[in-house]
C-alpha cells in the first residue's frame, strides 16, 4: 500500500461540516410559501490550488473548491439525518469528494482510529447509497456493479498518528458532461414546477407533482438496447429525456425524479426500496414480495408533517391499474394490504428484507429502510 498520499485542497479550508454555501435561489414564489431550491453547478478552467491541510486528531477535516462547490447536506436529506455521528462524518467526506469530481489527484481525508477501519470500512457504501438516494441529481454516481468501476474509491493509509489511519476517499473515474447535466435537470425540474401551484399545503403539491409527471413521461419496462443506459440515470432520464428525448423510465427513474421535484419544494423525500408480489392468494403475493425484494424502489415523503407512500410507477401502468392514485400517499400497511378488484389480486409492497446474496446493494437497501420512518 502506498504510504504517501497527494492531498490537492481549495483556498477555503474548513473544518467539522463547515463549507462555502453554494450559490443558490431561495427567493420564494409570490403564491406560495414554499421556497424553491435552486442548486447551481458552477466550473472553473483551473484546477484547486494546492495547500496544506492541517492535522485534527480524530476530527474531520476538509477543504472546498470556490465556484466548485455545487452541493451540501440540507434538511431535506432525510437518511443523513437518520446516520449516527460516524457516519455522518463519512457522509460528509464523500460529499466533499463529490463536490471534486474529475479532479482524480484530490483526496478528502479523515483520521480514523485503529479500532473503528473495519467499521468504517463496512459502512462505507452503505453510506454513499444513503448519499446518492439523499441527492437524486447525482444519477452519475449511483453504483453500477456491472460496470466494475465506481466513481469514489476509498483507500486506508497509515497518518503520522500511531493510533489513527487516514481514510482517503478520491473522485475515481472522468465523468463527462457531469456538471452540464445537473444543470440540464435542474433547469427541467424547475420549467417542470413553474407550471404548479404551489400555495397551496405539501399534500396537494404532491399531488400536482405526481399527476403531472404520470402525464408526462412513459413506462419502459423492456427497453431497447440503444437506451438501456438510460434507465440508469434516474431523475435525469424523467425529466429531461433520453437519448432521443423521450421522458421514459423504470421505478427508479420515476421515484429519483419525484424526489428530486419534493426536494426543490422543501419537502423531505426518502427513496423505499423492497419488492413486489401479485397473486390472487395473499400469503403467495407477500412471499413473491420478499423473493424480489431490492427490485423496486417508490417514494416516501412527508408531508405537512406526515408520512407518506406512493409508487408513481404503477400508478402510471394501465396493465396494473386503472386507479392512477391506487399507490399514491398510503400508509406503509396500506402498501402492503392493497386489493385489485378489478383483477381480483393481491398487490404487495414489501420493504427490502434480509435475502441470502452475496454482499450487495440490498445490504444497504436493507439498512436504509430499517432507519427511515414509517408511514402511519
Amino acid at each position: 500500500m502506498n504510504k504517501k498520499v497527494i492531498l490537492l485542497l481549495t483556498a477555503v479550508l474548513l473544518t467539522g461540516c463547515a463549507g462555502s454555501q453554494a450559490e443558490t435561489d431561495n427567493s420564494s414564489d409570490k403564491t406560495s410559501n414554499i421556497v424553491r431550491d435552486r442548486t447551481v453547478a458552477q466550473t472553473e478552467d483551473e484546477p484547486p490550488e494546492v495547500i496544506d491541510l492541517p492535522e485534527y486528531s480524530g476530527k474531520y477535516a476538509f477543504g472546498y473548491v470556490p465556484g466548485h462547490f455545487f452541493m451540501d447536506i440540507r434538511d431535506t436529506d432525510c437518511l443523513y439525518h437518520r446516520l449516527d455521528e460516524f457516519d455522518q462524518k463519512i457522509y460528509r467526506c464523500i460529499v466533499d469528494a463529490v463536490n471534486h469530481t474529475n479532479y482524480l489527484e484530490y483526496g478528502a481525508r479523515m483520521y480514523v482510529a485503529h479500532t473503528e477501519v473495519d467499521r468504517f470500512n463496512n459502512d462505507f457504501w452503505f453510506v454513499y447509497e444513503c448519499m446518492t438516494n439523499d441527492h437524486p441529481e447525482l444519477f452519475d454516481y449511483e453504483l453500477n456493479e456491472q460496470d466494475g468501476l465506481y466513481p469514489i474509491s476509498i483507500e486506508f493509509i497509515p497518518s503520522d498518528k500511531s493510533a489513527y489511519w487516514y481514510a482517503v476517499v478520491k473522485p475515481n473515474m472522468v465523468i463527462e458532461d457531469f456538471y452540464e447535466r445537473i444543470y440540464q435537470l435542474d433547469e427541467a425540474a424547475e420549467d417542470f414546477l413553474d407550471t404548479l401551484d404551489l400555495s397551496n399545503g405539501e399534500y396537494d403539491i404532491m399531488l400536482q407533482i405526481h399527476d403531472k409527471l404520470i402525464d408526462e413521461t412513459s413506462v419502459n419496462y423492456d427497453p431497447d438496447v440503444e437506451h438501456e443506459d438510460d434507465t440508469k440515470l434516474g431523475a435525469y432520464t424523467a425529466l429531461v429525456g433520453n437519448i432521443n428525448g423521450e421522458k421514459k423510465g423504470v421505478c427508479n427513474n420515476y421515484t429519483k425524479a419525484c424526489g428530486y421535484l419534493l426536494k426543490k419544494c422543501g419537502i423531505t423525500y426518502a427513496p423505499k426500496y423492497g419488492g413486489l408480489g401479485y397473486d390472487t392468494d395473499y400469503e403467495k403475493a407477500y412471499y413473491a414480495a420478499c423473493r424480489e425484494s431490492g427490485d423496486h424502489i417508490w417514494v416516501m415523503a412527508e408531508l405537512d408533517g406526515k408520512w407518506y407512500e406512493t409508487d408513481v410507477l404503477w400508478d402510471d401502468d394501465d396493465n396494473y391499474s386503472s386507479d392512477p392514485y391506487r399507490y399514491f400517499c398510503l400508509s406503509s400497511y396500506e402498501m402492503v394490504m392493497v386489493y385489485d378488484e378489478e383483477n381480483e389480486k393481491w398487490i404487495v409492497h414489501m420493504p427490502a428484507n434480509d435475502v441470502n446474496q452475496d454482499y450487495s446493494r440490498y445490504d444497504s437497501m436493507k439498512r436504509m429502510t430499517d432507519i427511515l420512518p414509517i408511514a402511519e
